[in-house]
């Protein structure tokens, strides 16, 4: 090609289908402006890896790589389920191509001309900065440079400095009581480090990198761009409410790498992410790149402290992400959608552990459940949650999660209320197994009562039962 390529997409870009769910295994199709002939697009800005008229979304609907444009002619773009068909309002016609590069008048290209430096010390001349790319080795012992006076490089004239082995030190100074982004000095110290000065007419500022082109934390601050606006500025150190960037540094925040600065950007948590579960304490072994899950209670090992947490996976390594009020996600696990309110995540349809919905004259209906595991003995064993006074059980489910062993020759249980019903209400005959589930569907009224878990015969000895009760309130309007 004989351009750079305009991005047309991010890589982790999501799609959805008409109704709201992420589009899984489907497809874009790219095609001429105006006609039925398919048209290539491609993975790079150069145009070297060419993707075809067809590129395919993940299981999750997102882009696994960019999308740029070619030069030929303009574009007309076409979302499609995994099936085939389109989803609305794809598709999009007229897309601006890349336009063709043009020639550059020689007079106007920057020339960057390579200088070496391997004496110590040295006071640089404008020449030895300005439009230069110097390269000190340091070999044999550490270097010392002075730079020119900022006024005479002048406002906006910049020169790169890097150290091209490991050996020693590079220690980089101003003269006259200027400083560089507000110090008299800046140090390189690791092979091919580098650092890009500027001079603003009165001082420098500084941007340093490292070998693998990350840049250092510091470096994004409001001390080191003072140009920038106030609004930049602040959201450059800002920690709150943004997603942290990384690199293969360790520790969070302390280097960006340029690859990973539009990773953070998206999938981005706060608008809508996709995860696997919200049923996982333990991280699974080989998760894909941009696998998240909403970490499990009991969380163990890269996990442990992160629960309710978003945990996403991002080159080779977990990323964590607290939630603030309002944030969504999608469990593709159970096809739901859910809203952090500030303290728990509560399913999209208003679900929660207590649901109250008010008229405009005070009355109330909730509609509430509790969960708890029973670990049983005696003849019977109750729960320690309550059913709240005056209200309508739908019905109790159970599930036996630790096999249930008994004395007296016991081989099954009933699930009711402890009075006001019978001992089998929600269930009877329940197999001792660990697995077995049962599901006791019936609506009666009841007054402060706990669930019962009695054996048949005997009494039992060991075992657990996860118990759900569902179960609805009113309350009379208040004015």
């Amino acid at each position: 090609m004989t351009a750079t390529l305009t991005q047309w997409h991010h890589q982790g870009t999501q799609f959805f289908t008409d109704t709201g769910v992420p589009l899984a295994g489907g497809s874009l199709l790219y095609q001429a402006a105006g006609t039925s002939s398919s048209q290539a697009v491609y993975s790079d800005p150069a145009g070297s890896n060419s993707l075809g008229s067809v590129v395919t979304l993940n299981a999750y609907g997102r882009l696994t790589t960019p999308v740029y444009l070619g030069t030929a002619n303009d574009y007309k773009e076409t979302l499609r389920t995994s099936t085939g068909a389109t989803v609305n309002p794809w598709p999009t016609d007229d897309i601006p191509k890349t336009p063709t590069a043009t020639a550059v008048s020689p007079t106007a290209i920057a020339v960057w001309i390579n200088a070496s430096i391997s004496t110590t010390p040295v006071s640089m001349i404008a020449a030895q900065l300005i439009g230069i790319i110097t390269n000190v080795d340091s070999s044999s012992n550490s270097i010392a440079l002075t730079l020119p006076s900022a006024v005479t490089v002048g406002n906006g004239g910049q020169g790169i400095i890097a150290k091209t082995v490991a050996a020693n030190t590079v220690t980089i100074s101003t003269s006259g009581g200027q400083t560089i982004n507000g110090a008299a000095s800046i140090t390189l110290t690791t092979a091919n480090e580098s650092v890009l000065i500027i001079s603003d007419g009165a001082n420098y500022r500084a941007l340093k990198t490292y070998a693998d082109g990350a840049i250092a934390g510091s470096q994004l601050s409001a001390t080191a761009f003072s140009g920038l606006s106030s609004e930049t500025a602040a959201a450059a150190s800002r920690s709150a409410d943004r997603l942290p960037l990384y690199s293969s540094a360790s520790g969070g925040n302390a280097s960006i790498a340029p690859q990973y600065v539009e990773t953070a950007r998206y999938p981005s948590v706060q608008s809508g992410s996709i995860v696997v579960n919200m049923t996982t304490a333990t991280p699974p072994g080989s998760p894909v790149e941009f696998a998240s899950y909403v970490v499990y209670a009991g969380a163990t090992g890269a996990w442990s402290g992160q629960t309710n947490n978003i945990a996403m996976y991002v080159n080779a390594a977990w990323k964590f992400f607290t939630p603030s009020a309002g944030w969504e996600i999608y469990d593709v696990a159970t096809m739901t959608w859910w809203t952090w309110n500030g303290t728990a995540w509560v399913a999209g349809l208003g679900f929660s552990t207590a649901q109250l919905f008010t008229t405009p004259f005070g009355a109330t209906f909730k509609f509430g459940f509790f969960e708890e595991e029973i670990t049983l003995s005696g003849a019977t064993t109750d729960s320690a949650n309550v059913l709240p006074n005056q209200s309508v059980v739908f019905g109790v489910a159970c599930r036996v999660t630790a096999l249930i062993t008994a004395s007296g020759g016991g081989a099954s249980f009933s699930v009711g209320p402890v009075s006001g019903g019978g001992a089998g209400d929600w269930g009877a005959g329940i197999s001792f197994a660990a697995g077995t589930t049962n599901q006791g569907v019936s609506i009666q009224n009841h007054y402060g009562e706990k669930v019962r878990i009695t054996i048949n015969t005997g009494a039992f000895t060991g075992g657990k039962v996860r118990i759900t009760a569902l179960y609805a309130q009113i309350s009379a309007a208040t004015s």
